[in-house]
């Protein structure tokens, strides 16, 4: 079990909601980490390297990418817990990965659709997932965790007091299981209602928790899971 200081740091906003996804992924990797040395991950949207903190110290080695180099903050945050020697930074664009066929055991990336297909641009979000099918070797897995629309609730207070909301693309539950159909088989939770709104409060955790078991999917906020190749 990873501990909560270690979770804060990957996750980096939203704690309780979106550990959700990566406590996810450290038990899907449970068979992928035989001789994890040998295991190349691409870590897409890496920004601030929290994510690819995560695949560094299960020994993986990781390609930590963003559209622009990552920032200073994930080489700091590497270097803090010693696994700089696991993770190279790169510039990769989703939409055309510039890596061969086959390349990578694992790719993941969280919260990155949204932008990638920002101002509802559909077909980049579809060349995204085209390149990452391309460039994970046969069986290959990949790693996600996504924004969804959620209940109306959720749209309406983006709206109104996110700004960048306004051009993020926010996908459905549908959309998501149709992307996954290139993959031979995926899984795909939600999870989210309140902490869209009051995040990490206890309170809120405690309500979530008991609120997410018995709304509809399609009305929780965020997605997860993994699709193999």
């Amino acid at each position: 079990m990873l501990e909560k200081k270690v979770l804060s740091d990957i996750v980096e906003w939203d704690i309780y909601t979106w550990s959700k996804g990566i406590l996810y992924w450290d038990a899907t990797l449970g068979p992928i980490l035989e001789n994890p040395s040998k295991k190349k991950v691409l870590d897409l949207g890496a920004r601030n390297g929290g994510t690819s903190l995560f695949f560094a110290l299960k020994g993986l080695n990781c390609t930590c990418s963003d559209i622009h180099e990552p920032s200073e903050q994930a080489k700091t945050l590497h270097k803090r817990y010693g696994v700089s020697d696991l993770v190279r930074y790169e510039c990769v664009d989703c939409t055309n990965i510039d890596f061969p066929d086959n390349t990578f055991d694992i790719v993941a990336f969280k919260s990155v659709m949204g932008s990638v297909g920002a101002n509802n641009n559909f077909d980049n979000i579809e060349k995204a997932f085209d390149e990452i099918y391309r460039v994970l070797k046969p069986g290959g897995v990949l790693l996600f965790c996504e924004n969804l629309q959620g209940a109306f609730l959720h749209m309406f207070l983006r709206k109104r007091f996110i700004r960048w909301s306004r051009t993020w693309n926010y996908l459905t539950l549908d959309y998501m299981n149709q992307s996954m159909g290139r993959f031979s088989e995926h899984s795909l939770h939600t999870y989210g209602f309140l902490n869209c709104m009051i995040k990490d409060n206890s309170a809120i955790n405690w309500f979530d928790s008991r609120l997410c078991r018995r709304l509809k999917p399609q009305n929780q906020y965020m997605c997860y899971g993994h699709a193999q190749k």
